[in-house]
């Protein structure tokens, strides 16, 4: 089994164990109607999603070198209190997934321990990935810890500061370590499992070689587990600069770059349309986590939002890619699920 295949056969089991502990009646009514859709249905939808992505800030403390923020149309900013609370509550009735980040660093944002805790209190799985390097007060890690987050995905990357910085652009190798070992050693202070801590590893040209290494960095840390990620890097965005991190080893690379299966003539149906929607800081509603650079999905309401999900131009989306018609670079063509990559990774 490939390093693509272990991760999607992980996010799945985790999935499966989040839906049994957070399922109630309408939940479980919505997870049917959108997993109806999705399946059998083609280019309509009856559900609403059932994981949400909101974007505390797009604000970010370094430079990965195939982040796409720069891109950026929306404007970069923070999310007010407010309007997060206007989301969770619209979302939360139907709603199992609550992830706390999508182009910035989410714990540059003040009130994330708050915005967690009001998650927790509807009964929703929360999610967090960051990159963990500028943490000016332990309070934040501690807001980590009390506010229960779920889970918790840090980058590294890199085995030392060399192979660190390749990739992400001015991060502190050590000041991540420390950061890590500071929030675990809170958690025992308290005797808290929360949040479960997953160490992330993107393979990469420069660091393809380090597996071994980053295990034995993963168990010296004592994280609760180790994610060996392929690199997603999309040439819409990136051109040939992209050749300079794809690993050299096919079992460490995505399909859409090592040369496996695509089936072109197969109807192609992203989940991302049908069970998940993302929320930009000034509430601005993007499709999935790399179209967010036009702003043509409208503004988020709790008056208008079905509609634009059911009939706007969400729905314009889902029955071009159904038909095989009208799809643009900008409308996923490039996306490495309509080449056949599965759509968890």
């Amino acid at each position: 089994m490939g390093y693509e295949n272990e991760l999607i056969f992980g996010r799945i089991l985790d999935g499966l164990k989040i839906i049994s502990k957070y399922s109630n009646f309408k939940r479980v009514l919505n997870l049917i109607k959108v997993l109806f859709s999705y399946y059998l249905m083609g280019n309509k939808i009856y559900g609403l999603p059932l994981l949400i992505k909101v974007e505390p800030t797009n604000l970010c403390d370094i430079e990965c070198s195939l982040c796409p923020r720069k891109s950026i149309k929306y404007g970069f900013g923070l999310l007010e209190m407010e309007k997060f609370k206007e989301v969770i509550n619209y979302f939360s009735p139907h709603s199992y997934f609550v992830f706390l980040h999508l182009w910035g660093e989410s714990v540059l944002h003040k009130q994330l321990g708050e915005m967690i805790h009001y998650v927790r209190e509807k009964k929703m799985c929360t999610y967090l990935s960051a990159n963990f390097n500028n943490i000016k007060e332990e309070r934040i890690l501690q807001d980590l810890v009390d506010s229960k987050l779920d889970y918790l995905t840090i980058s590294l990357d890199g085995i030392d500061q060399e192979s660190y910085s390749k990739y992400r652009t001015g991060g502190n190798f050590e000041k991540v370590l420390s950061n890590i070992r500071k929030l675990i050693l809170y958690k025992k202070k308290v005797k808290s499992k929360y949040p479960k801590i997953i160490l992330q590893f993107i393979l990469m040209k420069h660091n393809q070689h380090d597996i071994e290494n980053v295990k034995n960095l993963a168990r010296e840390l004592q994280v609760d587990s180790l994610d060996i990620k392929t690199l997603d890097a999309k040439p819409v965005f990136y051109g040939d600069k992209q050749e300079d991190f794809i690993p050299t080893n096919d079992k460490m690379k995505r399909k859409i770059y090592s040369g496996g299966k695509k089936n072109k003539k197969k109807r192609r149906k992203c989940f991302w349309l049908y069970g998940t929607t993302h929320i930009t800081w000034n509430g601005k509603i993007m499709p999935c986590c790399v179209r967010v650079f036009d702003d043509e999905f409208g503004d988020f309401s709790p008056y208008t939002f079905e509609t634009l999900w059911k009939s706007g131009n969400v729905n314009r989306l889902r029955q071009n890619l159904w038909k095989q018609e009208n799809i643009t670079d900008k409308d996923c063509l490039k996306c490495d699920f309509l080449e056949g990559q599965g759509f968890l990774t």
